[in-house]
């Protein structure tokens, strides 16, 4: 034998791959004779192998570097007349299957010119023919037409699949299945699920059928399990933007995220994404939208959870509210660009009172809500109601104005100023008022803001003049109704009281009259205080008065004040006296005293007199015209 060793080949019996057009090659180790490699082809394949050196290398291989192997090619021998045997003019012009012979590839020196040597052809492990001794042992490569299919693998999952394969020909005692060179399974059944698989993996699956102690090889399929799915999909939705987070697989492999989301016109994606969250923005409102979200393994499979979401309507804008009064305030807001009709959910709700309440409107973009507390604060909130999700809110506040004050009133102080009062409003917790007076007849007016009183006085007026006052209660959301009044100033005093005439029982008194007095009417007054004597008169229209009934000789004071409707001016006051009728009263003074001569002297004389006079000072006073005079009266004539 010309090469003795024999490469042990990795599957030790057979190796076996399928050619160009689906045929199997089958390399056997055993050393058979060509007639014997044959027959073992026949009867567990098809037959010694056929095809160019190329097809069969590449459906056989590896090869031993060492070895020739059997194919089926034999040189033709006929019969000659006499008997013997002699090789044909062509000799090699046939496959041992009687398929023609369209091609010859030898090695330099072969074949070698034989007529009558039986000779079969082996080829070297580079492909080239040579001849060799039918008989001798070689090593031989079969073909089999009888397992010519693919393997399927369907239904794949990120942890399983099923792999379905051909029924080979002949005699098979049983199927191996391979799983990334890995024997998983001896079945004599055509399918098998795969399980366990790790999900983002790719997975190479080979099936090998048992004939004759020797192993008939499929090609190889190769397929990627899908990445484990994402959980936790979270999106949430503005008017034109969505907010999408997940988690990653929680087992086995992926490398990226792609984020789909779809409309019933459009459909946009982002691929290559390594975080796990994304904002989708330039978006309609209002619009329903699916979500998808992949995870794609390096292999480029993928799988997803999606979820649907309507953007939100674009939302009211511009929110306002005005209190229209004690009790109720207008709600107005803008509605959201190119909407020309919307149905809207207002809402007014009060912390201070604990209330709320809603109400639906439509075709409308304000609503006056009734019945609230005075001088309190409001929340309003406005959302569009979408097809899908409803808009976010738009707020505002406001506060009701406070109730008015009450019980105005006003009192002139002086011909100056006025002071004004009021009482507050229930549960006026701002104490601050606005405070207005003006003048028809003078044309002026003025305002003040005071804080936590009830009262103020005005200034600076014009004396018996009419002012209109007016208050209310400033609060948070405007000002209360007003509550009014009016007073006038008091009139200037008259001035330059005088008496200008007077008799025994009468006097006659003057004045001027005050500046801008339009009034005209006086109250005059007289009084004495020694007689306890007081009389009063109102005089319209002059500036003087006389009394009568005096005493003569008495003093009277005199008062006259101007009235006004605000009330009466200060006073002007003089004095004056009725004319005196002279009445003499003589006193005796007798003097006794124990100590001698005391009496007779002058001292004694002039401190009883002194004494006497002080008294009667006292009595009378100014109150009315009197005189004290020394007699000296001589005792001794009489």
């Amino acid at each position: 034998m010309r090469l003795d060793k024999v490469h042990v080949l990795l599957c030790w019996v057979l190796l076996t791959r399928l050619g160009a057009e689906g045929r199997g090659y089958h390399v056997s180790t055993e050393r058979r004779s060509w007639d014997d490699a044959r027959r073992h082809c026949q009867d567990c394949y098809t037959d010694l192998v056929i095809g160019t050196p190329e097809e069969i290398k590449q459906g056989s291989h590896p090869l031993s570097e060492s070895s020739v192997y059997w194919i089926g090619l034999r040189k033709e021998l006929s019969s000659s007349r006499n008997g013997t045997m002699n090789s044909s003019s062509v000799p090699w012009t046939h496959w041992a299957n009687r398929d023609p012979l369209t091609f010859q590839k030898w090695f330099p020196g072969w074949p070698v010119p034989n007529d009558t040597e039986d000779s079969c052809v082996a080829m070297l492990n580079f492909e080239f023919w040579v001849e060799e001794n039918c008989s001798e042992p070689l090593p031989s490569i079969c073909y089999d037409d009888g397992f010519c299919c693919e393997i399927s693998v369907t239904d794949i999952f990120s942890t399983h699949a099923t792999v379905t394969w051909p029924p080979a020909s002949g005699s098979v005692g049983h199927y191996e299945v391979l799983l990334n060179s890995q024997r998983v399974l001896n079945t004599t059944d055509l399918t098998w699920d795969l399980v366990s698989l790790t999900p983002g993996t790719k997975y190479t699956v080979r099936v090998a059928a048992l004939k004759c102690s020797g192993l008939l090889y499929l090609p190889s399929v190769t397929f990627d399990t899908p990445p484990d799915r994402i959980s936790n999909l979270m999106v949430t939705a503005g008017h034109n933007h969505l907010n999408a987070s997940w988690n990653p697989p929680a087992r086995g492999r992926y490398s990226s995220f792609t984020v789909l989301y779809l409309t019933r016109r459009t459909i946009q994606q982002f691929v290559g994404l390594n975080d796990t969250k994304k904002t989708l923005v330039g978006l309609e409102s209002d619009t329903r939208y699916i979500v998808l979200v992949l995870a794609v393994s390096e292999y480029g499979k993928h799988s997803g959870l999606h979820t649907i979401i309507y953007t939100l309507r674009s939302p009211p804008s511009n929110a306002r509210a005005t209190a229209t009064d004690k009790d109720r305030i207008t709600f107005e807001w803008t509605p959201p660009e190119d909407v020309t009709w919307e149905t809207y959910s207002v809402k007014i709700s009060s912390a201070s009172w604990g209330h709320s309440w809603s109400a639906i409107v439509s075709n409308k973009t304000r609503h006056t809500f009734y019945d609230l507390k005075p001088d309190s604060k409001y929340d309003f909130e406005v959302y569009a109601i979408g097809n899908g999700r409803n808009s976010s809110s738009t707020h505002c506040y406001a506060h009701t104005v406070p109730l008015p004050p009450s019980d105005a009133r006003a009192t002139a102080a002086d011909e100056d100023r006025i002071t004004f009062e009021w009482t507050a409003p229930e549960n006026f917790t701002r104490a601050t008022y606005g405070v207005n007076i003006s003048s028809a007849s003078w044309g002026h007016s003025w305002s003040a803001t005071v804080s936590n009183t009830t009262r103020h006085t005005f200034y600076d007026l014009k004396p018996d003049s009419k002012y209109n006052f007016e208050v209310h209660a400033m609060g948070f959301g405007g000002n209360s109704s007003s509550t009014n009044c009016s007073a006038y100033t008091v009139p200037l005093p008259p001035t330059d009281a005088r008496a200008t005439a007077a008799d025994k029982d009468r006097i006659t008194f003057e004045w001027t009259a005050p500046e801008n007095f339009t009034g005209a009417t006086y109250i005059v007054n007289i009084s004495s205080g020694f007689w306890d004597y007081r009389w009063s008169a109102a005089v319209s229209n002059r500036t003087n008065h006389t009394f009568y009934d005096l005493k003569s000789g008495s003093k009277y004071n005199f008062s006259v004040h101007a009235m006004g409707i605000g009330g009466n001016s200060s006073s002007a006051n003089c004095s004056d006296y009725t004319v005196t009728v002279e009445r003499e009263i003589s006193l005796s003074m007798l003097c006794s005293s124990a100590t001698p001569l005391l009496c007779d002297q002058s001292s004694t004389r002039e401190d009883v007199f002194n004494r006497l006079k002080a008294h009667i000072e006292k009595i009378l006073g100014d109150n009315v015209k009197w005189s004290l005079e020394k007699k000296m009266i001589n005792s001794t004539g009489g």
